[in-house]
């Protein structure tokens, strides 16, 4: 039995986090915040969203997933 959950079933949840710089990231999170995270990050021209299906199915198995936008990319400020 496959007990993985599709991207589609666990919508995430965006979280913003402003630095001491006043730059703002920003991420999204799959699961409960008090399970053992998952920190995803992005290569080059990439973005949070690259993240979307694998952070769900982390979330599936027990993770709190999450995928942060890096400095410079997609809603994270420069």
């Amino acid at each position: 039995m496959d007990t993985t959950i599709e991207a589609k079933d666990t919508p995430p949840t965006e979280r913003r986090f402003r630095m001491a710089d006043g730059i703002e990231l920003v991420a999204d999170t799959w699961g409960s915040p008090d399970r053992q995270p998952a920190v995803l990050l992005h290569g080059g021209g990439q973005t949070r969203h690259a993240w979307k299906r694998t952070a769900a199915v982390l979330a599936g198995h027990g993770y709190y997933a999450i995928a942060a936008d890096l400095r410079g990319h997609g809603d994270s400020g420069w």
